[in-house]
């Protein structure tokens, strides 16, 4: 225990988790079966068959056609049968059979009871004796964990929910109210002493200025150490669901939004360019009208006419290869927009910002510092050999005469002339300045000086120059692109709208923690809180653990009693739904069909083919499989309205449900049902003995039994380890994913369930427990079943469950667990003292009896001793007395809570409080810290409860589901938010902060402009998908060269 708390790895090896408790419990149930199984087949099986007859001489004349199963012949039946007759024939029915050793005429019941004594010797001598050993073992290694668990891992330190039901007199109480009552009452040592925001401090004495009592290590025996209230939040529930929504709904748009555009590039087969007469026919002057397409492939990097439905990405706007132009005019340009003239000092040469800084919806690229040109993005342009653009067809060359903006004067040709050169080519036709359409007074650039000295015209690149990408729509998204446009304002507004309402419902809802108002309940943890009247404990010791939509209804222990109601109905349900497959499976049972007509049909000796076994041995065994299966499942989904404040605890409340309809229904009940329907020839037949034949049929039902175990050994593990339905939902929820968060939610893993893991193990247990010395064939299924879900089980808690969204309870589980297993082992001597009763076996069968009730008053006796706690009773007197004062305060019913128009017209009447937008988790902290007066203490710092899990929400721990998918390179240290509120059990609503957008991260920088927007002007905060970038980017690059073709090297920079 030295390296406790030194690193995590060290800590799961100290302290396993619940998931690899219950592979050690399977473990040791497999041990339990294997041995048994040895036993029965080498102990039992040879007193069974050795020198005595079959059944088929021993057994009164039957029905034609209905007689004992052969595998029957392997049984104790063999044996009672000796008992029932004194002479036996042996005489073969068949010719040429050899005869058995046994005269006829010699009694032989004698030999039969001294087989039952070695019997009887060999089960509990070597049967029980060693299995209690072990279960005692295990359980004793199970419980020194748990005690260790608590001491160490949680520091003696429990969770528990005080329901305003079990609490009335703190009704209008606020949380510093309670605390200080606690602290007062002298059930606290230091609850919050110095953040208080009432009162002097004081100190943790009782009402006789006593201190609280301490146990034997010194520590108080019950020490409250933290107070949380839990006020109504039911309206802030449903506007973060819908706020969800609108999320999902903004990010689906989001994303359909950046997958519609590409990177493109002009191809060189279709770049024609044009002479260079009928490039500088151009002016500068508006473009053509935006409904007019080009004519040129989308596909193949055409340009396409500026939107006006929808706002493209900030790529597909920006200025390109501006790096040409002067400061000085970068300065006249600042100045002329801005008003005032630029200062001297700043003429001289500096690194200057982007032209047109945050600019979206302008079509103008600059070409040169010596004039600009009207070009959409992407088309080609002539450059200079150096990589430089080539002057604009606003270059005014050395004697040209130019105009009163400095533009050089041509000659100009209608448009009908070069109309379709300028068409194909997607440039619309610019009007002369002279023209009234030409709106000159739009240029960007003052005119230039009269001594400047232009540069010099260059030629023009040839046709085959590589043409820079550009981001463009595809065209299959084009014409859909303004609705998706229309979505994400609409849902961008919304959300802001649903973010200022939220935050104002959890001011209110801080508020009403401070005064008292609209109260549920508290969450308590501390030291010895059990003792606390009313309260109800959450064994996980998690926020994950708490079921807070339960603590909002807080329906009360009567809903439990509901629950095993409901429970008990089921298993009704199952024992009718048992009954008529029983009754298949006996049809060719003795003498049974000849009372049940319609079975009289599968009971002719001329009918046993294969059609009757499959429809009294294979239909039975599905059947019985498939309604236990949905018994299961109901009890699982039911118990979601058991009441229960804790997910651990609703989950082994569910267990312990399985359990009792698997041990009551499964086992007893069908074992008590082959014996009833067995004996039905008896009841009408007056001369048999009916406790005979019940006996019989008893033993007679392990036939089918066996087949059930059987069947589930096949299917079951594998449908455990693949698990069809999850996997069904998970492909479709992934397949339909379009963004990063409905991607993560669609692999998010569950937790583990113990109800389906070991509901079909719990089944083996009880048939073994029951049938493994008196029918030793149903061993090896139970075995081959228990084994099989081994592996499973350790592949799913290793590859597939993760400890999310349920706590640790330190085996809790599992100390209950093998606690049954010990009782269970009393059902064998018991069945078999039963059946060695009905044959007047009274000294043998009082014996076996007698054992059966020892183990189980042993076991429960022994788990009780080491499982038990300190009663209230034993608590030193300042203690009950001071849980006295809080039972007759908490249950006075004085105090009633205020309606809700009192707490209108107080909250109407006090000042009115100042609310601020709210983007970070910092600002909760700090609404906390002002209206409770309580800091949360560091994640450092903070206690050991509760306890720390692997779950994961997304729309809290934004940041941190970006970063597990597989492909994720490495990024430098993050701060999740959730880690700021790990310490704190107010209800997650409260403690919600402003989502964060989580968008795709594509390579072609659409994702990354979309964040900057949201961010810069919308005030959201985005995150965006960590891809690995390099795998990308390189990908990208190999399919824009795939398509380019690989024959030019890119243009250098």
């Amino acid at each position: 225990m030295s390296t406790l708390g030194q690193s995590a790895a060290g800590d799961a090896r100290l302290f396993p988790s619940d998931e690899e408790l219950t592979q050690r419990t399977l473990w040791v149930a497999f041990l339990i079966a294997l041995g048994w199984t040895i036993l029965g087949i080498a102990g039992a099986l040879p007193l069974y068959i050795s020198s005595t007859p079959c059944l088929a001489n021993s057994s009164p004349t039957l029905m034609q056609g209905s007689a004992y199963s052969t595998l029957t012949d392997l049984s104790l039946l063999r044996l009672l049968k000796m008992l029932d007759n004194n002479t036996v024939t042996t005489s073969s029915h068949l010719p040429g059979r050899s005869k058995r050793a046994i005269i006829d005429g010699v009694d032989q019941t004698s030999n039969a009871e001294g087989r039952l004594i070695a019997l009887a010797v060999l089960l509990i001598v070597i049967g029980i004796l060693p299995v209690m050993w072990k279960l005692f073992k295990e359980f004793n290694k199970v419980v020194a964990h748990r005690w260790r668990w608590l001491e160490l891992r949680c520091g003696g330190i429990e969770m528990g929910w005080l329901s305003i039901r079990e609490a009335p007199g703190f009704a209008g109480w606020s949380e510093g109210r309670v605390k200080e009552f606690f602290q007062k009452n002298g059930l606290s040592t230091g609850l919050d002493r110095a953040k208080t925001p009432k009162g002097p401090q004081r100190d943790a004495r009782n009402a006789s200025g006593e201190g609280p009592a301490v146990d034997e290590s010194g520590r108080p025996e019950v020490d409250v150490q933290g107070v949380y209230t839990v006020p109504d939040v039911s309206e802030l529930s449903e506007l973060i669901a819908e706020r969800d929504r609108v999320l999902n709904d903004l990010e689906v748009a989001e994303a359909k939004y950046i997958a519609s555009f590409r990177l493109t590039t002009p191809d060189h087969a279709d770049y024609q360019p044009e002479p260079e007469q009928s490039i500088r026919r151009r002016t500068l002057s508006f473009t053509r009208s935006l409904g007019r397409r080009s004519h040129r492939s989308r596909g193949s990097g055409a340009q396409s006419p500026t939107p006006t439905s929808y706002l493209a990405p900030k790529s597909y706007y920006k200025l390109k290869n501006v790096d040409t132009v002067t400061d000085k005019e970068y300065k006249d340009f600042g100045s002329m927009h801005s008003g005032y003239p630029a200062p001297a000092e700043e003429a001289s040469p500096s690194t200057r910002p982007p032209l047109f800084p945050g600019a979206s919806g302008s079509r103008f690229q600059e070409m040169s510092g010596d004039g600009i040109r009207f070009m959409p993005p992407g088309y080609p342009s002539p450059s200079t050999d150096s990589g430089h653009r080539a002057p604009g067809p606003n270059h005014a060359a050395p004697g040209m005469a130019t105009d009163e903006f400095g533009r050089p004067i041509r000659n100009t040709q209608t448009s009908s002339d070069h109309g379709p050169a300028r068409a194909s080519s997607g440039i619309s036709p610019q009007p002369s300045p002279d023209s009234p359409t030409a709106d000159t007074s739009k240029h960007p650039f003052p005119a230039p000086a009269a001594d400047s000295a232009p540069a010099p015209v260059a030629d023009p690149a040839p046709a085959g120059d590589f043409l820079s990408p550009a981001v463009q729509p595809t065209s299959e998204e084009e014409q859909n692109l303004p609705a998706v446009y229309r979505e994400i304002s609409q849902a961008r507004t919304r959300l802001k709208v649903l973010n200022a309402q939220i935050n104002d419902l959890q001011q209110d809802g801080f508020n009403n923690i401070a005064d008292g108002f609209k109260i549920k309940g508290w969450l308590i943890f501390g030291r010895g809180i059990r003792y606390i009247p009313g309260i109800e404990m959450i064994e996980g010791r998690s926020k994950e653990d708490v079921r807070w939509a339960e603590l909002q209804q807080n329906r009360g222990a009567a809903k439990g009693l509901v629950w095993w109601l409901l429970v008990a109905a089921i298993g009704i349900c199952l024992a009718g739904a048992l009954l008529p497959i029983v009754g298949l499976a006996f049809a060719g049972a003795p003498n049974f069909a000849e009372h049940v007509r319609f079975l009289r049909p599968l009971a002719r000796s001329d009918n046993h083919n294969f059609g009757v076994a499959v429809a009294t041995a294979l239909v039975p065994a599905v059947s019985a499989s498939l309604v236990i299966a949905l018994a299961v499942y109901l009890i699982h989904y039911s118990s979601r309205f058991n009441g229960k404040p804790s997910v651990s605890t609703m989950r082994l409340t569910a267990f312990k449900g399985v359990f009792a309809v698997t041990v009551l229904i499964c086992g007893i009940w069908l074992v008590a049902l082959g014996g009833i329907l067995f004996a039905t020839d008896a009841y009408f037949d007056g001369q048999r003995r009916k406790e005979r034949a019940v006996s019989e049929g008893a033993i007679y039902i392990a036939v089918l039994l066996m087949l059930i175990t059987i069947n589930l050994a096949i299917i079951a593990p594998g449908l455990l380890m693949l698990q069809p339905r999850r996997l069904w939902k998970m492909w479709k929820a992934q397949n339909s994913a379009v963004t990063p968060r409905q991607r993560f939610r669609a692999l998010y893993p569950r937790s583990y369930n113990p109800t389906f893991g070991l509901g079909c193990c719990i089944l083996a247990v009880v048939f073994a427990c029951a049938f493994s010395i008196i029918f030793p064939l149903i061993g090896p299924p139970v075995v081959l079943l228990l084994i099989l879900s081994l592996v499973a089980h350790r592949y799913l808690v290793g590859y597939v469950y993760a400890r999310a969204g349920v706590g640790q309870t330190g085996g809790l589980l599992h100390i209950w667990l093998l606690r049954r297993f010990g009782t269970l082992v009393a059902l064998q001597p018991l069945l078999f003292g039963l059946v060695v009763l009905s044959r007047r076996q009274w000294v043998l069968g009082g014996v076996l009896i007698g054992v059966a009730v020892a183990i189980v008053v042993t076991v429960e006796a022994y788990a009780y001793h080491k499982t038990r706690l300190a009663p209230r009773r034993k608590l030193a007197a300042t203690t009950r007395d001071a849980l006295n004062r809080f039972q007759e305060t908490a249950r006075r019913r004085g105090a009633r809570p205020r309606s809700a128009k009192e707490e209108e017209i107080t909250s109407s009447g006090s000042a009115p409080t100042v609310r601020r937008p709210r983007t970070s988790m910092a600002s909760i902290l700090d609404m906390i810290s002002l209206t409770l007066a309580v800091m949360p203490s560091s994640t450092r710092r903070r206690g050991p409860v509760p306890l720390d899990t692997e779950g994961m929400d997304d729309l809290v721990s934004t940041e941190r589901a970006a970063r597990t998918r597989p492909g994720a390179l490495p990024r430098v240290a993050f701060k999740d938010r959730a880690e700021e509120t790990a310490g704190m059990l107010y209800p997650p609503e409260l403690l919600a902060p402003t989502p964060i957008i989580w968008l795709p991260n594509d390579p072609n920088g659409v994702g990354r402009s979309e964040a900057y927007d949201l961010t810069r002007y919308h005030g959201l905060e985005v995150t965006l998908d960590y891809i690995n970038e390099r795998r990308s980017s390189t990908d990208s690059q190999s399919r824009r060269l795939s398509s380019l073709g690989q024959a030019r090297a890119p243009t250098p920079r």
